[in-house]
């Protein structure tokens, strides 16, 4: 177990590598990792000073024994995403940034990256949608994107207690109920669950991410009806977006109405004609 004294030390060296003062923070990173080899945040910050001083073997090393510790492991990919781009491993990196935000979808830097690194590549449109998420993330309040960190890796209480302080100044803020909402069906609370999502719904309609987790809910809830429902609802918003076709077709598949759900895979492979998902979908309607 980390101690105190380390806890200072740590904090001590993140100060040093904000500077740039990676020789130094390293001297005192390592006896911290002599007295205490798992230690998570130790190798985390020893990993990404052997990266800006282009260590990249022993970066590595300190990365693959954080990944015996499976720890944060959104962060993990994070580091491992830099650690690539630095050796100019574009394919390898794009895959550990798209990892890390699948781990965890609160990591800016990730989606960041990708939108460059796709961008350089050429792949315009994709990029565009991660572009999306960036700039989703970054108009979010920095104490609901603190949640949404916690939430992702596994601290739900944290995550609970701090997004109700927040919502306790801002009771109807539609991304906190939606949070607090996802929190509560981890927790095994769906039935709150579903009730945070329809009193956030009513506050605010034509929210698309409401809409569409209230939509998964009900379907987990084997609630087919006042799914498809909500997912006519949806489509009301915006007959053009194809994400929004592909949830109303998963819904009428779910009813058993197998042509409209195969004419809705097929509005969305009009516009995204290589979606390995709706093909799938399709091929089970």
């Amino acid at each position: 177990m980390t101690t105190s004294i380390e806890t200072l030390n740590t904090a001590s060296i993140q100060e040093k590598i904000t500077a740039g003062q990676f020789d130094q923070a390293l001297a005192e990173l390592q006896p911290i990792l002599g007295k205490d080899p798992s230690h998570a945040d130790a190798h985390y910050m020893a990993a990404v000073c052997c990266r800006y001083q282009k260590n990249h073997s022993q970066a590595q090393h300190h990365l693959d024994a954080l990944s015996e510790l499976a720890l944060d492991r959104g962060r993990l990919y994070q580091e491992q995403g830099h650690l690539y781009r630095a050796q100019s491993l574009i394919d390898r990196a794009i895959a550990a940034y798209q990892a890390a935000c699948q781990l965890n979808p609160a990591l800016i830097a990730s989606w960041q990256a990708q939108t460059e690194l796709l961008k350089a590549a050429g792949n315009v449109t994709t990029a565009k949608q991660v572009q999306v998420q960036v700039q989703y993330l970054r108009a979010m309040p920095k104490p609901l994107l603190a949640v949404t960190d916690l939430l992702w890796q596994g601290k739900l209480y944290k995550a609970e207690s701090l997004c109700k302080q927040y919502l306790q100044q801002f009771p109807t803020d539609a991304e906190a109920m939606r949070l607090l909402a996802d929190i509560a069906f981890r927790l095994g609370s769906a039935e709150e669950a579903e009730f945070l999502l329809n009193s956030a719904i009513e506050f605010h309609p034509n929210n698309a991410r409401l809409l569409i987790d209230y939509i998964t809910l009900l379907r987990q809830r084997q609630k087919f009806e006042a799914s498809m429902l909500a997912a006519e609802q949806l489509l009301k918003t915006d007959h053009k977006n194809p994400q929004f076709h592909s949830v109303y077709a998963i819904a009428k598949m779910q009813l058993g109405d197998y042509a409209e759900a195969i004419d809705g895979f097929d509005r969305v492979l009009a516009q995204l004609p290589h979606d390995a998902i709706t093909h799938t979908s399709k091929g089970h309607a």
